[in-house]
């Protein structure tokens, strides 16, 4: 959906517009009014909608690249600090005061689950790349890996409110901050996939999100608002309370540092300084050249990642606390241009709003044996190329067998499509205890000590 170039966009926590700018030139393209965003409490849903959390009114609002209002509106069960949507936008989640994690689906906006996550309030979000994961951390000071297939499989019955049952576990558990986690960053796939956390305790965490070790911590002279890693896991960009972005290099990198955790310090890296006040936000260019700042003095600075010197300064008039970039949208709205006509092709993104409660039915879950990947399920598009037909179904003639035939064709793929799901899931078991074998196999061939 890009047409050429790149879009900056900032946010501030003040009731002010969600402003666009060309990254290349630093021109205004847009302002979308009446947002208001915390720190991780606005996110891109997909590449045509853009959602913000207002804690303050129990508030979800989204927006659309057309439009320079709100396009919508929901209001939640309580107040939502941090917002985040899987990386092809079928799935939203939110975190609540009180550690509540709320689970939509996108676009039909159906509450999926609520399950209880943290002690405190959730303070950061984010997917692992392949949306299989998701990674929360709290005001608790507590990091946690969900498996999402397991925590939204609609087989794990939920009470009236939506809430998963005790016994949905995370798959990793850290605990080495002190203080709340303020940011969370998650590298690039491959078998060494890493996580970055940040904290007020002036540290940040790297772990192994295959294995959940944790790998190393380094410490900071302030206390560091957030984190991201460069687009080839080489280093890691921090910054915080006194206003001076670090880049820490993560290489060279040994074998042995995923089993053997080591605190290493921030002196000696790389600074770079411009900003007047506390860092709020951090973000890459998508081709990782430059890096883009937010900060409390209400100016979001670009930088370019090997001179390490600030190319262009956007100012906002309050202070920034979200910055993403994106490609060029199509149907972005610029300046002085007027707002699509409701029902018109560049207007023409259904009406999203997210539901306060599960509105779950006993009958709408399937059987505990039923062969379906029920969260799988859950978050595929409501219709294939992301088109909705406005046109009413046709009602089937007696000639076109009507609704019995239509249930006889239906059951018919539906133990089709069972079948396949079960083969498929008996090849997975059958990699899996080959892997396992092998996996045995060459760990009784290796030395004791390397």
């Amino acid at each position: 959906m890009s047409d050429g170039g790149e879009v900056l966009l900032t946010a501030s926590l003040e009731e002010l517009p969600v402003h666009a700018w060309d990254l290349e030139n630093g021109s205004l393209m847009q302002s979308y009014r009446s947002a208001a965003s915390p720190r991780n409490g606005t996110c891109l849903a997909g590449k045509e909608l853009l959602v913000s959390a207002r804690p303050d009114k129990k508030m979800v609002q989204m927006w659309t690249w057309s439009k320079d209002t709100v396009h919508s509106k929901s209001f939640t069960t309580e107040p939502i600090h941090v917002i985040e949507s899987s990386h092809r936008g079928y799935c939203l989640v939110g975190g609540g005061k009180s550690g509540c994690v709320h689970a939509w689906q996108i676009p039909t906006g159906r509450l999926v689950r609520m399950w209880n996550a943290h002690f405190k309030a959730v303070s950061a979000l984010a997917f692992s790349k392949d949306d299989a994961l998701l990674i929360t951390g709290g005001e608790d000071g507590l990091v946690h890996v969900w498996n999402l297939m397991e925590v939204l499989d609609v087989c794990n019955i939920a009470d009236a409110a939506g809430n998963v049952p005790s016994n949905a576990k995370p798959l990793h558990s850290w605990s080495q901050h002190t203080l709340p986690i303020t940011s969370i960053a998650v590298g690039i796939e491959g078998d060494l996939s890493l996580v970055a956390t940040s904290s007020l305790d002036q540290t940040v965490n790297l772990w192994s999100l295959v294995d959940g070790l944790h790998m190393r911590t380094i410490s900071f002279p302030t206390a560091i608002h957030c984190v991201v890693l460069d687009p080839l896991d080489q280093a890691i960009f921090a910054a915080g309370a006194d206003s001076v972005i670090y880049e820490h290099s993560l290489v060279p990198r040994h074998s042995n540092e995923t089993s053997t955790s080591s605190v290493e310090s921030s002196v000696g890296a790389g600074l770079l300084k411009g900003h007047s006040g506390s860092v709020n936000c951090l973000c890459f260019s998508e081709d990782g050249s430059l890096l883009i700042s937010g900060a409390n003095d209400g100016n979001a600075l670009v930088w370019d990642v090997f001179s390490k010197q600030c190319i262009r300064r956007m100012q906002h008039s309050k202070p920034v606390t979200y910055i993403n970039v994106l490609g060029k949208p199509k149907s972005i709205l610029l300046r002085g241009q007027r707002p699509a006509k409701k029902g018109s092709k560049e207007g023409g993104l259904p009406w999203i709003t997210l539901q306060k409660y599960a509105l779950w039915k006993q009958e709408e879950f399937p059987s505990v044996d039923a062969d379906l990947d029920s969260a799988h399920d859950l978050f595929q598009p409501v219709l294939s190329g992301g088109k909705k037909s406005n046109k009413r179904p046709k009602k089937a003639t007696k000639d076109e067998g009507g609704p019995e035939g239509d249930e006889r064709t239906l059951a018919i793929e539906n133990e089709s499509l069972k079948k396949a799901v079960a083969r498929a899931r008996e090849d997975a078991r059958s990699w899996k205890t080959q892997f396992q074998e092998l996996q045995l196999r060459v760990a009784s061939q290796l030395p004791e000590k390397l």
